[in-house]
């Protein structure tokens, strides 16, 4: 972390309760993807009451990655005030809001050291459930720069957790087949496989727990692993949600 990276990591967490739009680099710029990373990291530095309580997969699907004319997927982190999980969403805290429906995992146990296979995830995951994610897409430029994403914690805004099962063995088979309904006000807005992401639930979770430690982010047991968009992403518009997905209880929101 140098000087500079610092003052854009002071810069941009004024400017996220300053303006809405989010200031993205100037053309001339560039700024590599660790060198956003550590911005990212930063950022955490200066929440001292708002802790990570987990993280977050952006770009995980091609749908997706097309959009941001990217070829990777980023890590995004879960900050405990994003954590809107029996309230409403308020639709005028948002410029360009956007809904994300996906599967979030728990950890069990501290992770420390690159998992190599995901056969081992089952050793340090307790947990799953159905999470919906809330982005807010108001660059100054769009579609912003991977760095630009990176630094602003892929557009990360709040988030909403259904009730937990067990990952047990059955519910780790199981993740392949998967399919997550999302409907508002009983319209039926998608319908997609948790496939969808990197073509394997287990394979994204994987890129996602050693994201986390090359970066240097601590993983506890409590911490959840959000894997990415499944299906479409919905401009965020007021009404009564519902998430659904065999074997797991529906997931319901309001946005006002």
């Amino acid at each position: 972390m140098n000087e500079e990276q610092a003052n854009w990591a002071e810069y941009l967490e004024l400017a996220a309760v300053d303006d809405p739009v989010k200031p993205c680099l100037d053309a001339d710029r560039t700024v590599t993807e660790a060198q956003a990373y550590a911005v990212l990291k930063q950022r955490c530095l200066l929440r001292p009451a708002d802790p990570v309580v987990g993280f977050k997969g952006a770009l995980t699907n091609s749908k997706v990655q097309a959009t941001f004319g990217a070829t990777q997927p980023v890590l995004g982190l879960l900050f405990e005030s994003g954590d809107e999980t029996g309230s409403s969403i308020k639709a005028e805290d948002y410029k360009r809001g956007m809904i994300e429906t996906e599967l979030g995992f728990c950890v069990g146990a501290s992770i420390s050291e690159p998992l190599h296979h995901v056969e081992q995830l089952s050793a340090v995951i307790a947990s799953t459930c159905l999470m919906v994610e809330f982005v807010d897409l108001a660059f100054s430029e769009f579609p912003p720069s991977l760095a630009d994403l990176i630094m602003h914690n892929a557009a990360g805004k709040a988030f909403v957790r259904g009730e937990s099962q067990p990952f047990n063995a059955a519910a780790e088979d199981a993740l392949a087949g998967l399919k997550l309904r999302l409907e508002m006000m009983q319209s039926n807005l998608h319908e997609a496989y948790a496939s969808d992401v990197l073509g394997d639930q287990r394979q994204g979770l994987l890129w996602m727990i050693n994201a986390a430690i090359a970066r240097g982010f601590t993983i506890e047991p409590g911490h959840y692993f959000m894997t990415g968009s499944v299906g479409e992403v919905h401009a965020l518009q007021v009404g009564t949600y519902a998430l659904t997905c065999q074997g797991y209880e529906t997931l319901t929101f309001t946005v006002v």
